[in-house]
């Protein structure tokens, strides 16, 4: 697994890449069978069918599954008070999917809930002490690289998450005043680096598997 996190009841979730599709959100149960690579909402790279989970019931299926994926990279349970709608949600970084993805969960289920367009590939998702909300993007080539932190957006109507202030790179930390409870986050850009030099293209690897 890519991300493995306790959920606030004390059940054990994670999430994993699939193969060519069917990325997949699981709840960890006891002497279960998750059924790869017998079965899979994805295909192998070479384009041979995998059967899917239903045709094989005996095997536990995922509570979600991601076709076209999101090459999901990490994962906590949201327990802070700045968002409080958040609480008990899944975050998940995606990096193909280049997004912040909430996921609710009730009791066995889970459901996707939001998926916020970063721009970026998100590497990694934390909860800071003070219940804001830090997102780690993966640089290529000079661009992305930053650490954002994300706090409620004040006047904000809808569940949308803002671009970000680009140009105030160190602007500091402020808290929204009694921010709603459906309010947005907002982005803060902590940390950027200087532009990368130019790297030399990487030589061929036949034997890799596409980069996600």
């Amino acid at each position: 697994p890519l991300g493995l996190a306790f959920a606030p009841d004390g059940r054990l979730w994670e999430h994993e890449m699939g193969p060519a599709g069917g990325d997949e959100f699981n709840l960890i149960e006891r002497g279960t069978n998750y059924g790869y690579p017998i079965v899979s909402n994805g295909n192998h790279y070479d384009g041979k069918d995998i059967p899917d989970h239903p045709t094989r019931p005996e095997f536990n299926a995922p509570e979600i599954t991601w076709t076209p994926v999101i090459s999901p990279s990490s994962l906590i349970f949201y327990s802070g008070d700045q968002f409080p709608e958040w609480k008990g949600s899944a975050l998940i970084g995606a990096l193909s999917g280049k997004a912040l993805v909430r996921v609710t969960i009730d009791g066995n289920q889970a459901r996707e809930a939001n998926r916020w367009d970063r721009g970026q590939r998100i590497r990694e998702v934390e909860q800071g002490p003070d219940g804001s909300v830090y997102l780690l993007e993966d640089e290529d080539d000079g661009v992305g690289g930053r650490m954002l932190n994300l706090t409620p957006a004040r006047q904000v109507t809808g569940p949308r998450l803002s671009p970000g202030n680009r140009r105030s790179p160190c602007a500091p930390i402020r808290p929204a005043a009694s921010p709603a409870a459906h309010a947005a986050p907002r982005d803060r850009d902590t940390h950027r680096r200087p532009r990368a030099r130019q790297r030399a293209p990487a030589r061929g690897r036949p034997w890799a598997l596409p980069r996600r």
